[in-house]
């Protein structure tokens, strides 16, 4: 699955693949904030809940470990995080 999320301020989207589905959408939240803070330096309350949308996959997660996120900005920049438990 993949999720969208679009930061108003900075006007960039970022799009957030879950490949395992034991992630919860409440982990996926938290996983989201972080990313947006860790990426763009601005406060968590910029971030608009995760819309699930249907587009190809490109690229693919990290097999290492199941709960790893790719993310891929509009600048295609590329890494992931791992969920915490």
């Amino acid at each position: 699955h993949w999720y969208l999320l679009h930061l108003d301020r900075r006007k960039r989207v970022i799009l957030v693949y879950n490949p395992d589905r034991r992630v919860t959408d409440y982990q996926l939240r938290d996983i989201c904030k972080a990313i947006i803070d860790k990426y763009t330096g601005t406060s968590s309350q910029t971030w608009k809940e995760p819309t699930d949308i249907k587009i190809p996959q490109e690229g693919h997660a990290n097999e290492s470990d199941g709960y790893n996120l790719q993310m891929i900005t509009s600048q295609r920049l590329q890494g992931s995080i791992p969920a915490s438990t």
